[in-house]
């Protein structure tokens, strides 16, 4: 249950709806991001992944011209890069959706800034859809694999790996595993973009749920410290709240009550209206 606690308040970027390891480009300069909070509808895109479908069946009709855009012989390719698939009256529903789920995720990773809405939605999806997860995976490290400087699509794998690990991982030494390749996704993310807010608020409240005896606490705080320090140069955005919550938290946790307050204060004066900063400092206070 902590678990999923953690990974619904990471996805959604912040504490009132906050996110829970590679992104690639042939050319070293980082892309031009896409404009911030832009609403993705997975389903508009399947629907649009459809009708390239039938337009591609009816191109590979024995009266078509014959065309391979991109790939081998024996597995040509569309020029979007994915598979060439068989026509369209031999294919089941059930295949096509998964086809889908594949195209989507890279599609929305490749044109869409990684941002607390952006995570939450993408999550959300892969829940509903947890048979698709190591589908989605695989496609996306082959669009890293071709664009290693996208730091969205780090992002977006790093998010799916935490869907798996929630959904699809049973509990064990594989958590850690799958964590460590999520966290390397975050931190992939964070070399190419410093200032990626989502990457770094999800590499930061993961390490929160490392055990104790690992002794990562004190990175975490680093995480949210340096977190804190980025979003002070930047206008106060709702999901900003989560890294104050946190990080006081994590001080609390340490015994250090007073710095706790201090923190959850410097958040309430941005965030009046936050109800868990609040909280806190309530109870705190209290005692």
């Amino acid at each position: 249950m902590r678990a999923l606690l953690f990974l619904l308040c990471g996805l959604a970027g912040g504490v009132a709806g906050g996110l829970v390891a590679g992104a690639f480009r042939k050319t070293p300069p980082a892309r031009a991001p896409a404009p911030a909070g832009r609403a993705v509808d997975l389903e508009a895109l399947g629907r649009i992944e459809a009708l390239e479908r039938r337009l591609d069946a009816l191109a590979r009709r024995p009266e078509a011209a014959p065309r391979v855009a991109a790939g081998t012989p024996e597995e040509p390719r569309r020029a979007g890069g994915a598979p060439a698939q068989p026509d369209a009256a031999k294919e089941s529903p059930a295949d096509a959706k998964a086809e889908f789920s594949q195209v989507e995720i890279v599609r929305l990773a490749r044109t869409t800034v990684m941002d607390p809405a952006t995570a939450k939605r993408l999550f959300g999806w892969l829940t509903l859809h947890t048979e698709r997860i190591p589908e989605v995976i695989k496609a996306l490290r082959a669009a890293i694999e071709e664009d290693p400087r996208n730091a969205e699509l780090r992002v977006a794998l790093a998010t799916t790996l935490v869907a798996q690990l929630t959904n699809n991982t049973p509990p064990g030494p594989q958590q850690g595993l799958v964590w460590g390749q999520a966290a390397a996704a975050y931190d992939a993310a964070i070399k190419i973009d410093p200032a990626h807010w989502q990457a770094r608020f999800g590499k930061a409240i993961g390490t929160t749920f490392i055990p104790r005896q690992f002794g990562q606490q004190p990175y975490a705080i680093k995480q949210f410290e340096e977190l804190r320090q980025l979003q002070a140069g930047r206008a106060p955005r709702p999901e900003y709240a989560g890294t104050y919550y946190q990080l006081g938290l994590l001080y609390k946790d340490q015994g250090n009550v007073d710095k706790a307050r201090r923190i959850w204060q410097e958040g309430l004066k941005l965030f009046p209206s936050n109800t868990l900063l609040k909280e806190q400092l309530e109870v705190t206070t209290q005692k």
